[in-house]
């Protein structure tokens, strides 16, 4: 399996697939390489997109926008990543390119979209929707029948009460308790 991407968050999703024990890492890409190493993995500039067309694919991005870009760029098999810590129901989808960190739990029919990257000790209850290219911090709360719009970034110890729809492109920021609908492109203070 390959990754796209040396930032910030590479290392952990390094750490992650390594835990699932399911792939091996043969590389890194990225356009503009400032390493020629991640821990003991090469990083190759990425000069030729073909190099990757119908490979296995991860991309380690943490910005929504740029992540998506990527996504719809590559031709690609992208790869679901979940923690061998991690508890998520059997009957509750998760898209592709996909990123579940440790002890996340997913209750029944939740639906997940495609390129969520979800951090640690997060909980989505019941019947919840989270749209594509969402990014999810640790020790986040959805309760039951949420919605969260694509591109939207929840940030770290945010509580989202139940049946409460976050539009497109929202920005939570930490701590917020969500109680009420939030329109497309919003901040959200604590």
């Amino acid at each position: 399996m390959y990754l796209y991407g040396t930032g910030e968050w590479c290392e952990s999703f390094i750490n992650l697939i390594l835990s699932e024990r399911k792939y091996n890492i043969k590389a890194i890409f990225d356009d503009f390489p400032k390493v020629e190493k991640v821990l003991e993995f090469p990083v190759i500039k990425m000069e030729n997109i073909e190099l990757l067309e119908d490979k296995n694919i991860i991309i380690t991005i943490k910005d929504n926008k740029i992540r998506k870009k990527k996504a719809l760029f590559f031709k690609s098999n992208f790869v679901t990543i979940i923690h061998p810590k991690a508890t998520v129901s059997k009957f509750s989808s998760i898209g592709k390119g996909t990123q579940i960190m440790e002890n996340v739990i997913v209750e029944d029919k939740v639906t997940i979209g495609n390129h969520i990257v979800i951090n640690e000790n997060t909980s989505i209850k019941k019947s919840s929707v989270l749209e594509d290219y969402v990014y999810v911090s640790s020790n986040v709360i959805l309760e039951e029948n949420v919605v969260i719009g694509e591109l939207t970034k929840i940030n770290e110890g945010v509580k989202i009460l139940e049946n409460v729809i976050i539009g497109k492109n929202v920005i939570i920021k930490s701590n917020a308790i969500v109680s009420k609908n939030i329109p497309d492109n919003s901040i959200v203070e604590k």
